[in-house]
């Protein structure tokens, strides 16, 4: 009987380890994110004022996607807390060596990982956009 609770217990906290990793659905009221597109200007300004306002510390980040714009390779990033449900395009630190390599395979195996200690930088230019760019992470959840 003993080995059938042990067998039990395990699957329980297995199951539990695999459930916290996972993202959470989500939905937002935030006008901008629902009228705009998640690659548009005013989107990803919002998303950058948001990060701003809350601190990456206060977010939790999963990669969602990769895509090549204008020539330049970005990740598009799951942003959540409890009050933010969004998608940060962000551009890359090439002179990161985790985030080259992750470049490299185009985030292939690492899709819906979770990141955590993600570092962003917001970049203020000249006509008011801001835009991302992830700097480092400490560790992938896969």
């Amino acid at each position: 009987m003993k080995p059938t609770i042990l067998r039990l217990i395990t699957s329980f906290v297995v199951i539990v380890q695999l459930y916290s990793c996972d993202r959470r659905e989500c939905s937002t009221d935030n006008p901008i994110f629902v009228e705009n597109e998640v690659s548009s200007v005013a989107y990803q300004n919002e998303v950058a004022r948001q990060i701003e306002s809350i601190g990456t510390e206060n977010l939790r980040f999963w990669l969602a996607n990769y895509l090549v714009q204008d020539d330049q390779p970005y990740f598009i990033l799951y942003v959540q807390n409890d009050d933010l449900c969004a998608q940060a395009v962000v551009a890359v630190n090439t002179e990161n060596p985790k985030l080259n390599k992750l470049l490299e395979i185009e985030g292939r195996g690492r899709f819906n990982a979770e990141f955590s200690e993600v570092n962003l930088e917001i970049k203020n230019h000249p006509n008011g956009n801001q835009t991302l760019e992830w700097r480092s992470y400490a560790t992938i959840i896969d």
